[in-house]
């Protein structure tokens, strides 16, 4: 009995457990949540872009890599998943080989040499463009607080 207690109680540790969140709200009312430890940019009013997985300190900062922020100089934030980091790489690598593929190509003198290397500078700029997509919070139109779930 001693021992079913033990586990039950450690079993609802985490049901009580809270986790920090960055609460967006827009004027419409409409409310999302990013959670601790998700992978984000952040752009603050400097300009500057920082990467990184959140992590809050308290309610007016959190930090990004070794980054502090202040929850006011906040610009806009984007969610950046692995997966998108993953795929923008190997476009981009890809497009990479292909240039060079087609560079040794047009040194043995092969008329494909020239489709090769298009396609290649069209991966490029391609697996650029996929790394911005995704939506995007703006100070301008989103409330930035945080808050314990």
């Amino acid at each position: 009995m001693k021992y079913i207690s033990l586990f039950l109680l450690l079993l609802s540790v985490p049901l009580f457990s809270q986790t920090k969140s960055l609460q967006m709200t827009n004027e419409k009312g409409k409310t999302v949540f990013i959670k601790e430890g998700k992978r984000v940019k952040i752009t603050t009013l400097d300009e500057k872009a920082h990467f990184g997985r959140v992590k809050f300190i308290d309610e007016n900062h959190l930090i990004l890599r070794t980054d502090t922020i202040a929850i006011a100089d906040i610009q806009s934030i984007q969610r950046r998943s692995f997966g998108k980091a993953v795929v923008t790489g190997v476009v981009i690598g890809l497009g990479g080989v292909a240039i060079t593929v087609g560079g040794l190509l047009a040194i043995l003198g092969s008329s494909e040499a020239v489709v090769v290397i298009a396609s290649g500078y069209a991966a490029i700029p391609g697996g650029i463009l996929i790394s911005p997509l995704g939506r995007n919070y703006r100070n301008k139109h989103w409330k930035f607080t945080v808050v314990e779930q």
